[in-house]
C-alpha cells in the first residue's frame, strides 16, 4: 500500500500514474477538490496569488478518470471534508498561539495572508464547499481487499 499526496492535475498525467503506480497493489489517495480549476465560491484569484501560485485541486472525476486510464480501479471512497475541517481549525488555532513566532519566520503581510486563509478553508470544508477524499484504489483485476470493512476498524 502506498498513499499519494498530489496537488495539481498535471501529477495526475497518466506517466506519473504509470510510472508512479504499476509496481503497487493499491494506493490511497487523499484528495481536495473545488471544481478542478476554478470554484464557483470564490477566493480563486486570492489563492492562485497569495498562497499556492500555479496550485490546483483536481476533482474527484477528474482523479478517478485518470485512475481508470492508469489502469487503477477505486474499490472504496471516503469524504474526509468534516474531519478536514476540524483539522485546519486546529491548524488555525496553533498558527494563532504561534503567531509572533511565523511573524518573525515569515513576515507580517504572510502572516496576515495564512491569517484569512486558514478560517477561510475551515469554513469552506465545514460547509462542503471544498472535499476532502480519501481513495482506496487497485490495479484493476487485483483482488487484494477483503469483502468487508471489518480490517479497517478492527476488533
Amino acid at each position: 500500500m502506498r498513499q499519494i499526496r498530489a496537488v495539481g492535475r498535471d501529477l495526475f498525467k497518466l506517466d506519473m500514474l504509470m510510472h508512479g503506480l504499476q509496481r503497487w497493489d493499491a494506493a490511497r489517495l487523499p484528495l481536495a477538490e473545488p471544481d478542478s480549476a476554478e470554484s464557483p465560491f470564490g477566493g480563486g484569484d486570492f489563492i492562485e496569488r497569495y498562497v499556492f501560485p500555479h496550485g490546483e485541486l483536481p476533482h474527484i472525476r477528474l482523479t478517478l478518470k485518470e485512475m481508470g486510464t492508469a489502469g487503477l480501479g477505486p474499490v472504496d471512497v471516503e469524504d474526509l471534508h468534516r474531519h478536514y475541517a476540524l483539522t485546519l481549525a486546529y491548524r488555525a488555532e496553533r498558527f494563532e498561539a504561534n503567531s509572533e513566532k511565523l511573524r518573525a519566520i515569515a513576515g507580517a503581510k504572510r502572516l496576515r495572508i495564512w491569517r484569512v486563509y486558514l478560517p477561510g478553508c475551515v469554513h469552506g470544508f465545514a460547509h462542503h464547499w471544498v472535499a476532502l477524499h480519501q481513495i482506496l484504489a487497485v490495479k484493476s483485476g487485483t483482488d487484494v481487499l477483503p469483502l468487508r470493512r471489518d480490517y479497517i476498524y478492527g476488533d
